[in-house]
C-alpha cells in the first residue's frame, strides 16, 4: 500500500510543479556519471536554473552512487557544507 502511494506520487509529478528558478538557498546538485534516471545533462540544466548552485558529477557513479561511491559522495557533501 505504501509503495503504491509513492508510485502514484511519482507518476503524477512533473518538473513544472517546482519553481527551480525561485530556489535561493545554497543547493548541491549531485548525480552519477552513469546515472540514467537523473542524468548529468539533466543536473547541468537544473544547475543553470538554480542560481548559485553547485553541481557534482560522481565519476563511475550510477543510480546508487551514494552507496556504490560513498566516499566520493561524502567528499562532495563535505566540500559543499564547508564552502
Amino acid at each position: 500500500e505504501e509503495f503504491l502511494k509513492s508510485y502514484k506520487l511519482l507518476s503524477y509529478f512533473k518538473d513544472s510543479m517546482i519553481a527551480f528558478d525561485e530556489i535561493s538557498s545554497p543547493t548541491l546538485i549531485i548525480t552519477g556519471e552513469n546515472e540514467v534516471g537523473s542524468t548529468p545533462k539533466m543536473s547541468k540544466e537544473m544547475g543553470k536554473i538554480i542560481k548559485g548552485s553547485k553541481i557534482e558529477i560522481i565519476k563511475k557513479g550510477k543510480h546508487l552512487c551514494g552507496i556504490e561511491c560513498a566516499e566520493d559522495v561524502n567528499k562532495a557533501f563535505a566540500g559543499f557544507i564547508n564552502d
